[in-house]
């Protein structure tokens, strides 16, 4: 699949907007219905049962099927899940779920007695299953996710422990991760390259969550901070994409083929974030939610498949074959951000999106609660597991559904 070049493309402005369909239309009852009973009555009851490793204790990383038969698989733990998966119970706390909470406390137990090295250094990157720290290097990613998770977890239980992780996070991401001479931060701690806006990105989806918890100044200050960065380094607006990764003076970096590598996925993700940044802020960038939407739409969706792809150029030729789940989720809240932001219907894409999941990551040849995490662009089943950290985009998705889908 090839799109057309972007920059050919309408921008958003005072006056007009290449996406103008704001007439009322409804998610079909049944999709939204799916989307509940997913939510509700399979996946979150199923994690809740048996997303707790039941020998080490720390949620799990994957799960193996075949057919009905379920294993977990002995995996190294990643820190970013544990962020990710402290967000998926506590949110299901918050949605009424019975043993969410507990399952909360366990993942919260988990990480600070076995992730987190001390206040000079925050999380280790990864520890082995029975949670023996193995690479040790701060990861802005992994703090990103774990101040995440504390936000979320403080919210559901009102534990004031967590703020105190939380707290001890953000100083470590400004004292380990902040860039000395260049805008924006580090992705580890001594830095590596290249520069990626990934963790960027992450990073100011936590402190909003954190200012909707606890407000203070140094939240918006951050976030701010955070915005300008994407607004005027790493966004390209001649081209209306963002490339992943950037020099150390973020001068975007092409992939070995000579392509800048898009990620229709992150696009849909910033549009969501920046929806949510000016709605707590007031800040406008309904423009730039527009073109990120646009871009993503036009050059990242398969139109025969309706699958988000993994990564374009800006041509839109395909730089990665398959599609995986979240992307998929990530079309969902690109859309209902815009859609909050200036009221264009969003639900002919989120049924879009709804469809293809439940075609194929969500799908029959999965458990219920499960779902597969890579298909080709033509359907072709490419993993025979799940990951756990995927679950995190899933339950986003549905929810942001939920909360603003007409019954």
């Amino acid at each position: 699949m090839t799109g057309r070049d972007p920059r050919s493309l309408p921008s958003a402005s005072p006056t007009g907007s290449a996406i103008q369909d704001k007439t009322f239309t409804l998610l079909a009852p049944h999709t939204l219905k799916t989307v509940r009973a997913w939510t509700y009555e399979r996946a979150l009851p199923f994690w809740i049962a048996h997303g707790i490793d039941p020998l080490h204790g720390g949620p799990v990383e994957l799960l193996e099927y075949d057919g009905a038969a379920l294993k977990h698989v002995p995996a190294t733990r990643r820190t970013r899940v544990c962020g990710r998966q402290l967000y998926v119970f506590s949110q299901a706390h918050l949605l009424g779920l019975r043993g969410a909470l507990d399952a909360a406390d366990q993942v919260f137990s988990y990480m600070t007695t076995k992730l987190w090295m001390g206040a000079d250094r925050g999380w280790c990157r990864t520890a082995s299953a029975e949670g023996i720290p193995l690479d040790l290097t701060p990861d802005l990613y992994d703090f990103a996710f774990c101040l995440y998770g504390l936000a979320w977890y403080l919210e559901a239980s009102g534990r004031q422990i967590a703020l105190e992780y939380a707290n001890q996070t953000l100083d470590l991401v400004e004292n380990l991760f902040r860039h000395g001479s260049e805008a924006g931060f580090h992705n580890t701690f001594p830095p590596t390259l290249p520069r990626q806006q990934n963790p960027h990105m992450h990073l100011l989806e936590a402190v909003l969550k954190l200012q909707t918890v606890i407000p203070a100044r140094h939240h918006i200050r951050i976030a701010r901070e955070l915005t300008d960065l994407f607004v005027q380094r790493l966004y390209q607006p001649q081209s209306k994409a963002l490339p992943e990764f950037f020099t150390d003076g973020l001068q975007p970096i092409a992939e070995a083929c000579g392509a800048i590598r898009i990620e229709p996925g992150h696009h849909f993700e910033w549009a969501w974030i920046l929806a949510q940044h000016q709605l707590l802020t007031g800040e406008d960038h309904s423009g730039l939610i527009h073109d990120l939407v646009l871009t993503a739409e036009t050059l990242g969706v398969c139109q025969t498949s309706g699958l988000t792809l993994n990564a374009v150029d800006h041509t839109g030729k395909q730089l990665d074959t398959q599609s995986r789940t979240w992307p998929n989720t990530e079309r969902i809240k690109g859309w209902l951000g815009l859609y909050e932001v200036t009221g264009t219907s969003p639900w002919p894409q989120v049924e879009s999106a709804c469809s293809a999941l439940f075609r194929f990551h969500l799908g029959p040849c999965v458990p219920e609660g499960l779902w597969v995490d890579a298909f080709t662009q033509d359907g072709r089943l490419q993993t025979a597991t799940t990951p756990a950290s995927t679950f995190y985009h899933i339950l986003l998705a549905f929810c942001e559904i939920l909360r603003l889908a007409p019954e």
